[in-house]
């Protein structure tokens, strides 16, 4: 009994790592400045417009969308993963605020590194489009 079990050790070891691998601590994107100097021209309704326009191209899908602030959901593998967020939003900054995620392995602190990838990318979006505005 010890030789199959001593022979599965290194895959289950093997296992465990890349599980390990596959979690990040958790990207913050909290009052982020678009990164431009004040212009006079820029409205709630301009950033509010670009930042929905962006985050729709990015695949997300928005819901209870109020002044400053909507939800996003993103979904994908059959809608077996999806992650939810809070985007809040005003002329001189914005933040992503995680909500919800399904199949992500949140532990409060860590989570599956496809959330940080495509919180990062709708961040780094939002700041060049707003700031091209």
């Amino acid at each position: 009994m010890k030789g199959p079990l001593l022979r599965a050790l290194p895959v289950f070891l093997g296992i465990l790592f890349l599980a390990a691998c596959s979690a990040e601590q958790m990207h913050k994107v909290n009052n982020v400045d678009y990164g431009y100097y004040t212009k006079k021209s820029l409205t709630m309704e301009k950033v509010r417009t670009t930042i929905e326009r962006t985050a729709t191209r990015n695949g997300w899908q928005l819901s209870d969308q109020k002044d400053g602030s909507f939800m996003g959901k993103r979904a994908w593998g059959g809608g077996k993963h999806n992650i939810v967020v809070d985007v809040i939003y005003d002329l001189r900054k914005f933040s992503i605020n995680y909500r919800d995620s399904h199949q992500m392995r949140y532990d409060g602190s860590w989570i599956h590194n496809s959330y940080n990838r495509m919180v990062q990318k709708l961040e780094v979006d939002i700041s060049a489009a707003v700031n091209a505005l």
